[in-house]
């Protein structure tokens, strides 16, 4: 299926209307983003066939989440100075620079980023992105409870959007967000398999399923030397 989809968005990408629009640039370059396709989501990011190119503070976003997937926090940097020139109070502004504290770690960055995080909350509404982020920048800082509930939060939420929303699917992220804390706070041994289950069925090439799975076999191999 993830194949039949990108083959379209391909054919969709040779005809210059489509370059045009920014919002299909966005949505994507998303898709290749998740599919670590860089080139490709990169090129849709900065393209200079779209109308406002220099002025879409998505693409500026989309942007610098491509470079700090690559390792190139400098331009990821750079991306967020052009969207401050542009815009400095924006959302999507300060999404990208939340996006960096996270990245960069750190007790100052990681509570800069924590401070806008409530900021956007308290003057928006909690976004299952927003609350993902809280407790991502929670977890940076060692505070397993405060993010095991924000993680419950979040999964809340979500549920109440497929309630609302049939197609809605729940962000791996909330998920994994999930899992770590109760790892790290030794507890629910009896959810953490149905949580994992629930993200190998949800998305069975996320990096997280794959690392696990190659350490289950990689264990299993081990075990079979000690059976007596």
């Amino acid at each position: 299926a993830k194949d039949s989809v990108i083959d379209k968005l391909r054919e969709y990408l040779k005809e210059a209307s489509y370059l045009e629009n920014n919002t299909f640039c966005v949505v994507a370059g998303g898709i290749f983003l998740e599919q670590k396709m860089y080139r490709e989501a990169l090129e849709l990011a900065v393209s200079a066939n779209s109308r406002n190119s220099d002025g879409n503070l998505e693409k500026m976003l989309l942007e610098a989440q491509i470079y700090l997937s690559i390792g190139r926090a400098d331009l990821a940097l750079k991306a967020l100075q052009k969207m401050q020139e542009l815009e400095d109070d924006d959302a999507l502004t300060q999404i990208a620079n939340i996006v960096l504290c996270l990245y960069h770690g750190g007790q100052q960055k990681v509570t800069d980023g924590l401070e806008l995080i409530e900021d956007l909350i308290n003057g928006n509404s909690a976004t299952i992105q927003l609350i993902n982020m809280q407790c991502a920048a929670n977890m940076h800082l060692k505070n397993w409870t405060t993010a095991w509930k924000l993680c419950k939060q979040a999964r809340d939420l979500a549920k109440q959007l497929q309630a609302t929303h049939p197609s809605f699917v729940m962000p791996s992220t909330t998920l994994i967000n999930s899992i770590t804390c109760l790892q790290n706070l030794n507890k629910g041994h009896e959810i953490l398999p149905k949580l994992y289950e629930q993200l190998k069925e949800l998305d069975p090439e996320h990096e997280f399923v794959k690392q696990n799975e190659a350490m289950m076999q990689l264990f299993e191999k081990s075990a079979k030397n000690f059976k007596v």
